[in-house]
């Protein structure tokens, strides 16, 4: 049986990182949710490591200056 499960994760670009051969890239991401009927929010940090060279490319050309990016990774699988 074949499964997919997609991941998006959308947010503000941080740093860009360029390695030899991959591109690793902080993306902020924002959370917001009610406690004791006071709304509250917090920023994650989270670094993607982008291996496809085209993708990476574009992330150079266009990520820069906190420019809002949203990730979408399509996992496939055989169970």
């Amino acid at each position: 049986m074949r499964t997919v499960n997609r991941h998006t994760l959308p947010g503000h670009v941080g740093n860009i990182i360029p390695l030899k051969n991959v591109l690793k890239v902080n993306i902020a991401t924002n959370r917001e949710w009610q406690a004791d009927g006071e709304r509250k929010t917090a920023t994650d940090w989270v670094q993607v490591t982008i291996l496809d060279r085209k993708q990476a490319d574009w992330i150079e050309a266009n990520g820069r200056g906190r420019s809002r990016l949203c990730r979408v990774q399509d996992l496939e699988f055989e169970l």
